[in-house]
């Protein structure tokens, strides 16, 4: 049984509000379903500040939008510089270690390297304190998956390209 229904009127707008009232009686957030075709298949799920167009979205499909009502992708972020920021909260680090990466998974069990995680994009810890280099990680040194192995999301890829903090570049 449903404990909270929210219903809207036509396919535009059900929509949870939470107003600020310190502001102004039209300072808000909203939460909920948008149209942005006349249907209900194209709905999507948005976060919007005073009913303008959504600053955040989630497509039926899964994709979530960040500055774009039409994501293309799994994450698609538009804007006239669209960052993505990596945060380290790491206190005291040593060479070596791993501030952030970007890592790409492989689900494909089919073949000999699947399942696992098969590149990277790494800032690593270049010396004692806090200057990084940039690393470029392709393959596995892990055996071959087979078909029954589990998910593997370690981190075992291997430095193809460096980049340090001085502008130097290695290729391995």
């Amino acid at each position: 049984e449903e404990k909270l229904h929210i219903e809207g009127s036509n396919y535009s707008n059900s929509s949870i509000r939470f107003l600020n009232k310190a502001n102004s009686n039209t300072d808000y957030w909203s939460l909920g379903v948008r149209d942005y075709g006349g249907t209900p298949e194209d709905e999507y799920f948005s976060f919007a500040r005073n009913g303008a167009t959504a600053s955040m979205v989630i497509t039926d499909d899964g994709n979530i939008g960040i500055g774009t009502t039409d994501p293309q992708k799994e994450l698609d972020v538009k804007g006239p510089r669209a960052d993505i920021l990596l945060k380290s909260d790491a206190g005291n680090v040593d060479e070596g270690e791993v501030f952030g990466s970007v890592l790409f998974y492989n689900s494909d069990h089919s073949t000999a390297g699947g399942k696992r995680i098969g590149g990277a994009v790494k800032y690593v810890a270049q010396d004692s304190y806090g200057r990084g280099r940039l690393e470029l990680a392709t393959g596995t040194s892990n055996p071959p998956a087979n078909y029954n192995d589990p998910a593997d999301y370690s981190d075992s890829t291997i430095t193809k390209m460096v980049i340090t903090h001085e502008g130097r570049i290695g290729v391995n």
